[in-house]
């Protein structure tokens, strides 16, 4: 049974769902008042939801009554993509001998489903399954720290899935990236070190755009 959601999550999930759909741009100001007129609510709801998003690390904080949605950038997202592809990287092979086989029919589902999607050219529903995807097997790695940090990253990220679902509707690197969601199925159900890591090696980076597309798509934000 799915409880009802509170005031405060309606709000906080509205608010993320508008700042990854790009709804919400980078640097623009939220006013608490605002918000709570367009939600009929008091102050206090909303104050608790931009906490939230602000140890998300998706808004700062200008004043008591003033937030700002985190500005987008190049260096920070090249940052986020390296130190998840080396987190994720030791989650799979922590993973690839710990890992239940429940888990593991889960992440073929998954893959399947990835699949799919990519066949009806859903890139922002594909990215959202690769993420479950990715900390699926960290929950298999039994390291709640790691899965604890990963998560963040993946948060931190959000502000960036416009970019992402921009510059990949343009190119054909999924095509890619499923392939090699097929080989680490492969390896996590032969127990195959060497594999996985062939895969966890560049896998992240290799969906990292070059600083060339993301001046054409800052660009094409401005038109």
């Amino acid at each position: 049974m799915e409880f009802p959601r509170t005031l405060s999550e309606r709000i906080y999930l509205h608010l993320k769902d508008s700042i990854i759909k790009g709804k919400i741009k980078s640097n623009q100001v939220i006013l608490e008042k605002e918000i709570a007129e367009s939600f009929g609510v008091s102050i206090t709801p909303v104050r608790e939801a931009l906490r939230r998003l602000a140890g998300e690390g998706l808004i700062q904080k200008k004043s008591h009554k003033v937030s700002l949605v985190k500005m987008a950038s190049y260096n920070e997202l090249k940052e986020i993509y390296n130190i998840i592809n080396s987190l994720d990287e030791l989650s799979i092979c922590t993973a690839v001998m710990n890992i239940s086989e429940e888990a593991l029919e889960e992440i073929e589902k998954m893959t399947d489903e990835l699949e799919a999607l990519l066949r009806k050219e859903k890139i922002k529903e594909y990215l959202e399954i690769n993420l479950k995807l990715h900390l699926k097997i960290c929950q298999g790695s039994n390291q709640k720290f790691l899965y604890k940090t990963l998560s963040y990253l993946f948060d931190n990220l959000a502000i960036y899935s416009a970019l992402r679902i921009y510059l990949l509707s343009k190119s054909d690197c999924l095509d890619q990236d499923l392939i090699e969601h097929r080989h680490l199925l492969e390896g996590l159900k032969t127990r195959d070190k060497k594999k996985v890591m062939q895969f966890s090696k560049r896998h992240w980076i290799g969906l990292l755009p070059s600083y060339e597309e993301w001046e054409e798509y800052i660009e094409n934000q401005k038109k």
